[in-house]
């Protein structure tokens, strides 16, 4: 019987902590009544000095048949840029293994790119790698010299300019590029497909060194 199982709804299950215990990670789960499923979220709580907890982000996913589906991921906007979207993830993928859970896919309706190279950078990948190159709505992630801003190159340009005008690329601060020209290319990302995790082995060990890294800085 696995923590999955056990948990009771809406209540808060700590599953480790960060930065001398001002940052806890728990883990809850809530009905959707919408679809009639289970949800999990694992949540960032940010201890203040009152004692008091404030959520600056979470994590949230499905747990069916043994598998695991990843919807999607949330950070505040003022704590962004600080590892804990890696934290998260990372904590995700490592509990969902050790509770011998070792299937995992996305929602394909993810519409995020850069948390979409995310995803990759942990071993997710299309189940046909073939799609970036035959397909029109191919998305570069790209970054220049000494910039922390996200750039994003569109294959089919009105495809960028929709994507630009909606709310995604408004709030997670993307900027559209019009070339590849001066910039690095670092992945290529497509939005509304189901993403698999390929090599488990690999995934597992950078979730353990992510984690590890985090807590000794």
């Amino acid at each position: 019987m696995t923590i999955f199982d056990t948990l009771a709804f809406n209540k808060l299950y700590l599953l480790s902590s960060y930065n001398n215990d001002t940052l806890r990670i728990y883990l809850t789960k809530t009905y959707f009544t919408k679809n009639n499923k289970v949800q999990y979220f694992l949540k960032l709580m940010k201890i203040n000095k009152d004692k008091n907890m404030d959520c600056i982000g979470y994590l949230y996913f499905y747990i069916e048949e043994g598998k695991s589906k990843f919807i999607g991921e949330f950070i505040k906007e003022e704590y962004r840029s600080n590892h804990l979207a890696s934290l998260a993830l990372s904590t995700y993928i490592k509990l969902c293994i050790d509770e011998n859970i070792y299937e995992f896919e996305t929602n394909k309706k993810q519409r995020k790119p850069f948390l979409l190279y995310l995803l990759k950078t942990y071993s997710y990948e299309l189940a046909d790698t073939t799609k970036y190159d035959k397909l029109k709505s191919t998305i570069y992630i790209c970054k220049k010299a000494g910039s922390l801003t996200k750039y994003l190159y569109f294959k089919t340009p009105i495809i960028g300019e929709k994507f630009k005008t909606g709310k995604i690329a408004t709030h997670d601060n993307y900027e559209i590029l019009n070339s590849l020209e001066n910039t690095i290319i670092l992945d290529k990302v497509l939005l509304s497909f189901p993403y698999y995790l390929t090599d488990l082995n690999s995934s597992y060990t950078k979730c353990e060194n992510t984690l590890k890294r985090i807590r000794n800085n």
